[in-house]
């Protein structure tokens, strides 16, 4: 019986895991390939697909970093609060975890919307950072969005520069 043909997402996902140190060097051919939309012999690699997977790996390898990580494991607690009050899981009976895949921070704006002021005392979220959102939901603009649990606001799922890179994923645990 032949092996099922894995979809692109997870042929780009798991060439990036095979790659293991030298992914990162990956990323500018898989991106190549799918601007000139070509690939390895019989895939045609798509720019949004690409994107994803490489959104996807650097997700898994922040998460995996985070989990290492003896400062990240430690969480502060406020006497008197429950576990439900720090996730905020009490807030938004449907959160879940997600983290930030992107290299560069991601902004918490009030509304589930692009269109706010810009201010100095503007909010986001680390590189890596684990948070619990529900969502993800349309927006007005069309974006996803997620609405945080501790009730800081919102943070879109896509980059506000450019639509297609993804920045913010479900996070799994291991």
């Amino acid at each position: 019986m032949a092996a099922a043909r894995l979809s692109d997402f997870e042929f780009c996902l798991q060439s990036l895991q095979k790659k293991g140190s030298q992914a990162e060097a990956f990323f500018h051919p898989l991106r190549k390939w799918a601007s000139e939309g070509r690939g390895p012999p019989g895939r045609i690699l798509r720019p949004d697909v690409v994107e994803k997977a490489i959104a996807a790996y650097q997700a898994s390898k922040a998460a995996a970093a985070a989990s290492t990580d003896p400062k990240a494991a430690k969480t502060k607690k406020t006497p008197g609060k429950s576990e439900k009050d720090e996730t905020g899981a009490k807030d938004c009976p449907n959160a879940r975890s997600f983290v930030v895949c992107s290299g560069k921070k991601v902004r918490i704006w009030k509304k589930a919307s692009m269109e706010g002021k810009s201010s100095k005392k503007a909010k986001y979220s680390k590189p890596g950072e684990e948070f619990m959102a529900e969502g993800p939901s349309a927006g007005a603009d069309g974006r996803e969005w997620l609405r945080l649990a501790d009730g800081r606001g919102f943070a879109c799922t896509t980059s506000s520069k450019d639509e297609n890179k993804v920045v913010c994923l479900p996070s799994r645990k291991r």
